[in-house]
């Protein structure tokens, strides 16, 4: 009996805090999306979204380095795939 107390008491927990987790709003800083097409992306087909990054992340004078060189670097990791980044994107 006592493991099922426990277990309903974390189990309420749980669940209670999962909605706090989530954003209640919109991104309020500036961003950057990555969007990217793979093999499996059909001729003319739409790209999907790979991440979306703080905008301050980017940073295309740092070499090497910053975001920009990443997202090279994961386009170079995944065969086939072509990423840019999109922005920046101000809500």
């Amino acid at each position: 009996m006592r493991k099922v107390v426990i277990s309903l008491v974390v189990g309420v927990a749980l669940s209670a805090s999962a909605p706090a987790a989530l954003a209640s709003t919109p991104r309020a800083d500036t961003y950057v999306q990555v969007w990217c097409t793979t093999p499996d992306t059909p001729p003319g087909g739409d790209p999907i979204q790979a991440e979306s990054v703080d905008a301050h992340a980017i940073q295309p004078d740092k070499a090497p380095g910053g975001k920009d060189d990443a997202i090279l670097r994961f386009g170079q990791n995944h065969p086939g795939w072509n990423c840019w980044w999109v922005g920046p994107i101000t809500p």
